[in-house]
């Protein structure tokens, strides 16, 4: 396979890329050592032993140096890693490293994540959150969901009695406010003309 191109990057890397269109990162210092130039034909076995001794490795301490500093979903890694010009077969060897290590647990992120974020949302728009990061389905459908409405209802009439003006006023920064955090648009007015029925004006 031939190198089509070789671009110097960040921290001491460049981004070989392959005539099929294929990327990965490598050191200067192994590029140079290699003798690996723009034109160079790499071999099946030279190419095998690239990405088994010096991609892999590299990007198993990527993932190291990432978790060090925080939590990540197995999708939010995979990103990160792609983004790097990680190929899609040295990824997947470095997610199945770190779930093996237990480094990497859907799960438990998910767990700790809405144990963290509790306070004053409810369960549905942490698990809205928790899908955009790429949490499977499958998790979190096990996640049972309080009664939402009952929930949100304190937290808007809260909202509500803050807010001056008339009905309409009020009516439409509340929808507003709850609405933009992840709530249902049709519960925020349920529960606004519940006050506003109960005479919370």
């Amino acid at each position: 396979m031939r190198i089509a191109q070789i671009t110097d990057g960040k921290a001491g890397r460049c981004v070989i890329r392959l005539e099929n269109g294929m990327e990965f990162p490598i050191g200067r210092k192994e590029k140079k050592n290699l003798e690996l130039e723009e034109g160079k034909e790499l071999g099946t076995n030279q190419l095998q032993w690239i990405m088994e001794e010096l991609v892999y490795p590299r990007g198993r301490n990527y993932l190291i140096h990432l978790l060090a500093s925080k939590d990540y979903t197995i999708s939010e890694i995979e990103e990160k890693l792609r983004k790097t010009s990680y190929p899609d077969i040295v990824i997947e060897q470095i997610i199945h490293y770190g779930i093996e290590q237990h480094y990497l647990d859907d799960a438990r992120y998910a767990e700790d994540y809405i144990r963290f974020h509790r306070e004053g949302k409810s369960i549905r728009s942490l698990k809205y959150k928790l899908r955009e990061k790429g949490i499977p389905d499958d998790i979190l459908n096990g996640i049972e969901e309080e009664d939402e409405e009952e929930f949100l209802y304190p937290m808007v009439k809260k909202y509500w009695e803050k807010k001056k003006g008339d009905s309409y006023v009020r009516r439409g920064k509340t929808t507003q406010y709850f609405v933009r955090k992840g709530y249902p648009f049709d519960l925020v007015r349920r529960l606004i003309t519940r006050l506003e029925e109960e005479r919370i004006v």
